[in-house]
Parts: C-alpha cells; sequence; structure tokens
C-alpha cells in the first residue's frame, strides 16, 4: 500500500541522540507551521492549535492503531519546529 510506502519515509531518521530528534516527518511540521502563518493567524491562536495537535495525536497514539507512539524528543522536536517555523513565517509576512 502507498501509505505505509509513505509513512515509513516519514519515519526515517535523519539526526537522533539526546537533545535532537530529526525526521522528515519534521518537514512537515515546518510546512504547517508556514501554512499557519500563511493563513494569519494570530500567535496564540497558531501556537494553541499546535500544542492542541500534539496532545490528540499523544492520546490517539495510545488509544488506537491510527499513530505510532512517538518518542518524548520527537514531540518536543514536532513543536519546536512548528511553532518556529510560524514564527519565522510570521515575522517575515509582518
Amino acid at each position: 500500500m502507498a501509505t505505509n510506502k509513505i509513512a515509513e519515509f516519514l519515519n526515517i531518521i535523519l539526526i537522533e541522540n539526546k537533545i535532537i530528534f530529526i525526521n522528515f516527518w519534521s518537514f512537515v511540521h515546518m510546512g504547517s507551521g508556514i501554512i499557519l502563518a500563511l493563513l494569519k493567524l494570530k500567535p496564540f491562536l497558531a501556537t494553541s492549535l499546535i500544542i492542541l495537535y500534539e496532545i490528540v495525536e499523544f492520546i490517539l497514539a495510545r488509544t488506537t492503531p491510527l499513530f505510532r507512539v512517538e518518542p518524548t524528543i520527537d514531540i518536543i522536536w514536532d513543536l519546536i519546529l512548528t511553532i518556529g517555523a510560524y514564527f519565522i513565517t510570521y515575522k517575515i509576512l509582518g
């Protein structure tokens, strides 16, 4: 199935150590942050949505087979990269 191939690709770990976790999903998260900025969402709303998504993903990963359980460092970096991409784009757009 194509979906499994895409998920396998996105789950490839590029950098992993005690303080950094980057996989191809990281770029998807950065893209999400950019999209939220392009939608001109206010910082509080965008940040809230990003955090809420990670909470929902965390819960679903532990209660359904729809999501895989991620290491805590991965969740932290998802938040850093998504929020970071949002704020950089938000500032560039003025």
